[in-house]
């Protein structure tokens, strides 16, 4: 089953259509000086991702052919390694990552949960700490009244 699902993913969205880079060797270096320029230039940006001929993904959908720009620059994105790009930055994941996933973000949730029900349970403490207070507060009141009678 996982191996389909990865199986599906690399045909549905591949990370090559096989055509070369560049039409010619003049095109290449023009598109390795200007990417290469711009990772220099950026350089202390850590939100700018920039690639060279690198598929994009505009929608994930197999109705929409990707376009692979000589350079691309995205800003609010994160540097790193990619196979192809979606406007939103995050890469395609396959079925396991999903459930890895899935099974973090539940831990997270049960995670949430115990700390709001820890929360209540000390809210409850407090409030029977300071009724016992004042149960305390009303009888020393009683003692005092009673004794200056």
């Amino acid at each position: 089953m996982t191996i389909f699902s990865q199986l599906d993913e690399d045909i549905l969205f591949p990370d090559s259509d096989g055509k070369p880079m560049a039409d010619n060797t003049e095109q290449y270096r023009w598109i390795v000086i200007i990417k290469e320029n711009l990772e220099i230039l950026l350089a202390a940006f850590d939100d700018v991702f920039i690639a060279g001929d690198l598929f994009w993904y505009p929608v994930r959908s197999q109705l929409v052919t990707p376009t692979a720009p000589d350079v691309m620059v995205v800003f609010g994105r994160p540097k790193g390694k990619r196979r192809s790009y979606r406007p939103d930055g995050q890469r395609f994941l396959n079925s396991i990552e999903q459930e890895q996933q899935k099974q973090q973000e539940q831990q997270r949730a049960e995670q949430a949960t115990q700390r709001a029900e820890q929360a209540t349970q000390r809210a409850e403490q407090a409030e029977l700490l300071l009724q016992q207070e004042r149960q305390r507060a009303e009888q020393l009141a009683a003692y005092l009244r009673s004794a200056w009678c």
